[in-house]
């Protein structure tokens, strides 16, 4: 009798990754990696052959891994990236991104005066509380219950809707976070920098002046 045929192999499962653009990957790796460049591979060494040559690189997590908050650099990097070829004075800006920036502001205010009013009471310093706010210190894995949020949420909007035309108002304070960004970018010497120019220890110098004047970027 003839030998039976050989298995069939399994194919290996195919990797759905998401649609993030290239720089996603590049940024994200310098960041929470070391990446070192082994080889490179000739498109000779592929049937049928691709258009471009192939390299091997090793990549090893960085341990421990950075001490940032990856959503609000996640946010930061985005922003900046969307106009990589713009200056960052260009990018931050443009009227629709302060909004934004604004609106992040007085909801992390209003989380902030909620947190501290619900936490007077069990003897929290007012340093924990800003270090949890901010994504940082003993109290950031800690999140607000979701009474707490909602009603510093509300006071947000509510403050929105009163204030709007008087001091303290959405006008005001969107003069305010232009005043802030323009501040930061001057300071920090990034005005006139292009995105695709700068690396990452200029992005964690931006990212850091910017939330130490309480410019978050969480949701952007």
């Amino acid at each position: 009798p003839s030998p039976p045929p050989p298995p069939i192999p399994t194919p290996c499962p195919v990797v759905q990754i998401p649609p993030f653009p290239p720089w996603w990957f590049q940024v994200n790796t310098q960041l929470l990696a070391k990446v070192d460049h082994l080889m490179k591979v000739s498109k000779n060494s592929f049937r049928p052959p691709p258009k471009v040559d192939s390299s091997v690189v090793r990549i090893e997590p960085r341990n421990p891994p950075p001490p940032v908050d990856f959503v609000e650099w996640d946010g930061l990097v985005r922003l900046c990236f969307n106009r990589k070829n713009k200056t960052l004075g260009a990018v931050f800006r443009q009227k629709p991104l302060l909004q934004l920036l604004a609106d992040n502001l007085k909801t992390h205010r209003a989380l902030h005066g909620a947190m501290r009013g619900g936490m007077a009471g069990a003897g929290v310093a007012p340093g924990a509380v800003a270090a949890a706010v901010g994504g940082r210190g003993p109290l950031a894995a800690e999140p607000m219950d979701e009474d707490a949020q909602a009603g510093a949420l509300a006071h947000s909007a509510a403050g929105s809707h009163a204030g709007g035309s008087g001091a303290g108002g959405s006008g005001d304070l969107f003069r305010e976070v232009g005043d802030i960004v323009e501040g930061v970018l001057i300071a920090t010497g990034f005005s006139e920098e292009r995105t695709a120019k700068m690396d990452q220890d200029d992005f964690l110098k931006l990212l850091a002046a910017f939330n130490e004047k309480g410019i978050h970027f969480a949701g952007c």
